[in-house]
């Protein structure tokens, strides 16, 4: 039988997070608007996190434990099987930050999108917050230098079937090369005002701030151009680059 299309599928990747798991799952099955399916791809935990998730095994429409080859692995894994228009990525630790966050975004609206994105929570270690609040309209420039929060974002599932999957040779920063493959082609990215969710500052792309940078600036030299001019913002010196 021909599975049916839901509006919406959310995934969560996780991996050994029995700590942070639960305020994950709640933070799902409590949203007011329920119209959509739950994938959830672990890794193969073995700290008790799938013990967790087979609390909510009820409300989980897929669920998936075994060895990934990483997050992007994952994530990969768990778009191939959706079948909702919209995906949303909401990974383990990560959390809505409201239950009608998803009430908002969707309920009797129509998106004349490919990309939706809201703001998002930045939740550090130490307690600190920081709200990051994104510009109203943004285009493949703003890709040059930033990035939108992927828990904070909705995607077209179609955009996978047509610009592929994200490449797993990234392994912290390849939701970025996604973004800017999706804006050179035209995509269009559209702001909801809608505090979506609260994003944990401890994960895998907050840890390894090197290996993040190295990854940007070979995602950067494949998509763009360097110029030799530098541009002033707020006492930072951005290098400026077009499209290749």
């Amino acid at each position: 039988m021909k599975q049916q299309k839901m509006p919406l599928t959310i995934i969560t990747v996780c991996y050994n997070i029995k700590d942070e798991i639960e305020k994950t799952c709640q933070s799902i099955v409590n949203q007011t608007w329920q119209d959509f399916e739950w994938i959830v791809v672990d890794g193969g935990s073995t700290d008790g996190t799938v013990e967790v998730l087979n609390k909510y095994r009820s409300r989980i429409n897929v669920f998936i434990s075994e060895p990934d080859k990483g997050i992007y692995n994952a994530m990969n894994k768990g778009i191939k099987l959706a079948s909702g228009e919209w995906l949303s990525f909401m990974n383990g630790g990560d959390i809505y930050v409201a239950n009608d966050v998803l009430e908002k975004v969707f309920k009797d609206k129509e998106h004349d999108a490919d990309v939706l994105y809201g703001n998002v929570n930045e939740i550090y270690p130490d307690g600190r917050v920081k709200r990051t609040n994104y510009k109203t309209q943004i285009d493949l420039s703003f890709f040059t230098n930033d990035v939108i929060n992927h828990q904070g974002s909705f995607i077209k599932r179609n955009l996978f079937d047509k610009y592929g999957l994200y490449d797993e040779k990234y392994k912290i920063a390849s939701d970025r090369e996604k973004w800017i493959v999706f804006a050179k082609n035209g995509c269009i990215f559209k702001y909801v005002d809608v505090i979506v969710a609260d994003f944990m500052r401890n994960g895998i792309s907050s840890n390894r701030s090197s290996a993040l940078a190295a990854e940007q600036e070979e995602i950067c030299a494949k998509h763009f151009v360097k110029q030799s001019r530098y541009l002033l913002f707020g006492g930072l010196l951005i290098l400026s680059v077009e499209e290749k």
